[in-house]
């Protein structure tokens, strides 16, 4: 029996203009089916909430969205008690556990869910009555690092599951088969439902268990064991994984939701072709599931003929890395080029530094129509490309050889590049040189590219390192946390810690990106697009230039002193300081503590501490100086690029004003040859848009134009 589901994505915060590849995964529930709405905003969800769903599927893309979504959940319970909310997506990574306590989520999946989502929806229904609980207390204080108001909403609105024991443990018992080849013989097996969370009507929290766990592996041998012969048990847990094999994608690919598309009004459309990295090294990302999971080439190249037809325009392939295969993707730019699709559409993709070798696949894939490739090269400072895990060790200079010439390749094939860039990194000693270093080997590629090909690679800048859930760094590094509360019980407050950017051990980084954060507020664009222009890289260089000049001030060495103390020594200066706390610097900003009070302090510690802060001040005077000689070769970098670019702008307003000249004189330009100088313009516009005085004068040039043509109707 099919289920009433509103599919919920908090996809309009973003601005996109593209259909999201999860609409994959709503068309595999409507396949087989399930009736499925899908809504893009919580407005759009609460309007259509009295349509009395089953189930609310709730997916959080990232983990900084949970926030949000928690307090839709609770939203939706307050409209309609009786609908049963599942949350999934990647954003519940290593915290699903904590997310089945919240108030309105009645049940938690982890991981790819084509298989594991429709054996649950088979048990689950609309419940038969409210399923509201009388409200708490909120706690007497709120810590400060909380959302009071979301504290307030929780307490107010506590909901216990739409979802009975009796259906719990339905679920919890169900399977779906898989057929395997193991010691050259075909198999069918039975595999468990894992990865799922589920907070029952009784008050009880059941849990699947995951694929690695030994009970589950257990239970399965033993359902399976007349099936697999001699397979070990060991051996069969490998196949007992949640997410889909590439024959389960395959089966589930069928079809799409143009009815959805048409309705958003969306002429562009993202696809998740490819499962898996197969890199899957690099230290700040989560990635674990296996690659080479791909859609067939035919199938492929059939929805993307459904989408013409449907009015689509551009592709983008959202797979995590796009180039897992090359005899795959040379296979599916010869069916698109075969279909004629390259005629109707313009593609994109994402892939890593290493991943075309072979510069006759790069040609095909210019032909096909991949007009821009986003390459995720992080830094070009080998340092940072080991710290990261971009590459093998001891080859990171081979990784940055390696990127340059797939932006020079791109850019000769006339394939637009996207380049991204970590700014920083958790680093005590050299942080600014460091940036420094990355800035002009930025700035002297750029300008290298520019006098190649007179194109330039779109820099994306993530400034500061962001904390993917379940990534290796969290393990080594201290991150910042944001706390969404989850649950109140008996007046106790429990409390969701979730990491979002990894610390910074360098005051004189925390500092640069404070200068650099008040620069950009003033520039009065979304981070966005900032991010994506040469005024991001004359911030970047304008703040360091800030910071180096602090340097020199007469708290810095103090600062740095002070970054540089253990625990117990910290603990041990404010004692003698006389302060409550160990945060001893921001006493030292506020004024509330001198340079000399804390220098005397010092020399209280010992005559070693006193020397070592006595020698600072000169120490990073250098520092200064030379940071501020470094800006000013970037400085000059930046010039002559911005410099050459103006240049073969002007070229062309000069052309333009000369030629439209000889038609007047001749008679009058013509709607087509105004039509001509628009279309050149707008393409130099996209070609150079990251730099805002050529985006201007084009911008300025296009509306005059446009404005002159009207006059010629």
């Amino acid at each position: 029996m099919g289920r009433r589901i509103a599919f919920f994505m908090d996809y309009d915060r973003y601005g996109r203009e593209e259909a999201p590849a999860i609409l994959q995964f709503v068309q595999t529930l409507r396949n087989l089916g399930h009736e499925v709405d899908f809504m893009t905003s919580e407005g759009e969800l609460l309007a259509k909430l009295p349509r009395g769903y089953d189930v609310v599927a709730l997916s959080a893309f990232s983990s900084l969205e949970l926030g949000r979504i928690l307090k839709t959940a609770i939203r939706v319970k307050q409209a309609d008690s009786r609908v049963v909310s599942v949350l999934g997506g990647h954003g519940v990574a290593e915290n699903a556990s904590k997310l089945i306590l919240a108030p309105g989520i009645d049940a938690v999946v982890e991981g790819e869910a084509e298989n594991t989502f429709p054996l649950m929806l088979k048990h689950l229904s609309r419940a038969r009555e409210s399923t509201r609980l009388p409200p708490e207390q909120p706690p007497a204080r709120v810590p400060d690092h909380l959302d009071a108001k979301a504290v307030e909403l929780l307490s107010r609105n506590r909901f216990c599951s739409a979802i009975e024991e009796e259906q719990a443990e339905e679920i919890l018992g169900e399977h779906f088969t898989r057929r395997i080849r193991h010691r050259g013989r075909e198999v069918e097996i039975e595999v468990p439902i894992t990865g799922v969370h589920i907070k029952t009507r009784e008050g009880e929290v059941l849990y699947s268990g995951s694929a690695r766990d030994e009970e589950v592996v257990s239970r399965a041998y033993r359902r399976n064991r007349e099936r697999i012969g001699g397979m070990t048990q060991g051996e069969l847990s490998r196949y007992l994984h949640a997410h889909p094999t590439r024959e389960e994608l395959e089966a589930c690919f069928g079809g799409y939701p143009w009815d959805i598309v048409q309705a958003k009004g969306w002429h562009a459309l993202s696809l998740y072709i490819q499962r898996g990295c197969n890199w899957g090294r690099c230290q700040y990302c989560s990635i674990t599931t296996p690659p080479g999971r791909s859609i067939s080439v035919d199938r492929v190249v059939a929805l993307l003929g459904e989408a013409v037809e449907h009015g689509i325009e551009q592709v983008t392939f959202d797979d995590d890395q796009f180039v897992q295969s090359e005899r795959y993707v040379a296979e599916l730019c010869r069916g698109i080029i075969r279909a004629g699709l390259h005629r109707r559409l313009r593609f994109g993709a994402m892939l890593r530094v290493d991943a075309i070798k072979d510069a006759e696949l790069l040609a095909l894939m210019r032909r096909a129509g991949f007009e821009k490739l986003q390459v995720g090269v992080e830094s070009l400072v080998p340092e940072k490309i080991a710290y990261f895990g971009k590459t093998l060790p001891g080859r990171e200079e081979e990784y940055i050889h390696r990127a340059k010439e797939l932006i020079h390749n791109c850019l000769g094939a006339g394939v637009e590049v996207g380049v991204f860039i970590i700014t920083t990194r958790p680093k005590r000693q050299g942080a600014l040189e460091e940036v420094a270093a990355e800035l002009e080997a930025l700035l002297t590629m750029l300008l290298s590219l520019y006098r190649a090909h007179h194109r330039l690679p779109t820099l994306s800048f993530n400034d500061m390192l962001m904390a993917y859930p379940g990534a290796p760094l969290l393990r080594r590094e201290r991150h910042k946390r944001f706390f969404v509360p989850v649950a109140l019980r008996n007046g106790e407050l429990l409390v969701l810690e979730i990491p979002y950017i990894f610390e910074l051990k360098s005051v004189q980084l925390a500092n640069f990106l404070s200068i650099l954060k008040e620069m950009a507020r003033r520039r009065g664009l979304p981070p966005e697009q900032l991010n994506e222009t040469l005024e991001h890289l004359e911030d970047l260089i304008a703040a360091l230039k800030v910071a180096a000049q602090h340097l020199r001030s007469e708290l810095a060495p103090c600062l740095e002193y002070l970054s540089s103390l253990g625990e117990e020594d910290r603990a041990r200066l404010a004692r003698l300081l006389g302060l409550p706390s160990p945060r001893i610097e921001s006493h030292l900003l506020s004024g509330r503590v001198s340079a000399a009070e804390l220098e005397r302090a010092v020399e209280r510690l010992g005559e070693g501490e006193a020397e070592r802060l006595r020698q600072l001040p000169e120490r990073l005077r250098e520092e200064s100086l030379a940071l501020e000689r470094r800006c000013g070769e970037m400085e000059h970098l930046l010039y002559a690029l911005e410099s050459d670019i103006y240049m073969q702008i002007r070229a062309h307003l000069r052309r333009v004003r000369e030629e439209l000249r000889q038609l007047e004189r001749s008679g009058g330009a013509t709607r087509e040859a105004l039509q001509e100088y628009i279309s050149t313009s707008q393409e130099l516009l996209h070609r150079y848009y990251p730099y805002y005085l050529a985006r201007s004068a084009l911008q300025n040039l296009i509306a005059w134009l446009e404005e002159y043509a009207s006059q010629k109707t």
